[in-house]
């Protein structure tokens, strides 16, 4: 039987701010900016069943792809973000459930961190102000070259000889300012999805001298939500 490391009930879990973990995960970043794929991480997810066909029925299978850590939510550092097309499947499957987990390695200080929450999916039509303005925020923060990727046809469909002028654009395009002027910051385009992830969970292992840390988030407490600490700690075996 599978042992579970019940944080509460530990000997030596010590309460603590979320500031503890994102000072470990910024030093990492830090200590790994030298390393190009350190801005990347795995997200996983659920699959939700998006096919008619009984064969190709993958709901309830993992999923876990590759995308471009997008900085800390401005207004609430606790979330991580990233972005995607709506389009793509991993919003469908985000949808569905918002239970995803993140799994970020640092090769130069030999660290991996996985990040437990769940994502919220901010897109065209979200009605909430806030999170547009969250989402407005993150585009204007991109290359435009990358934002022009938003335009590209739709993910995984066949690629057809039809779709190769938007691919195209890259290769022909060499001054940042025509990119500027195809995808200004200040257009939103519809398929532009800003996803955060309100991060309750973090796993922290460093290889180089075997330490691990548990972190948890603890239910607010409805009399004060604003809770200093608000987090426990743990050092667990690795």
């Amino acid at each position: 039987m599978a042992h579970v490391i019940a944080l509460s009930a530990s000997t030596n879990a010590t309460k603590c701010s979320s500031q503890v973990w994102r000072t470990a995960l910024k030093k990492a970043l830090d200590a790994n900016k030298s390393v190009p794929n350190a801005k990347y991480f795995q997200v996983a997810t659920t699959q939700a069943n998006t096919s008619t066909n009984d064969q190709d029925d993958a709901s309830g299978f993992p999923a876990i792809r590759t995308v471009v850590f997008r900085g800390f939510l401005d207004r609430d550092q606790t979330k991580v973000t990233f972005v995607t097309d709506k389009r793509s499947k991993k919003v469908g499957d985000l949808t569905a459930n918002k239970k995803c987990e993140i799994c970020w390695y640092f090769p130069t200080s030999r660290e991996q961190f996985r990040l437990r929450g769940f994502a919220n999916v901010i897109t065209n039509e979200s009605t909430d102000d806030v999170d547009m303005k969250d989402r407005s925020i993150s585009w204007k923060k991109m290359r435009p070259g990358a934002r022009g990727q938003f335009s590209w046809p739709e993910p995984g469909q066949p690629r057809l000889p039809e779709h190769e002028e938007a691919y195209d654009v890259d290769r022909l395009i060499e001054d940042e300012q025509e990119y500027e002027n195809l995808w200004p910051k200040d257009n939103v385009l519809e398929n532009f999805c800003l996803v955060t992830v309100d991060v309750n969970r973090i796993d922290h292992l460093e290889l180089k001298g075997n330490k691990r840390y548990l972190y948890r988030r603890q239910q607010k407490n409805e009399e004060n939500e604003e809770q200093e600490n608000d987090w426990i700690v743990c050092e667990v075996c690795p």
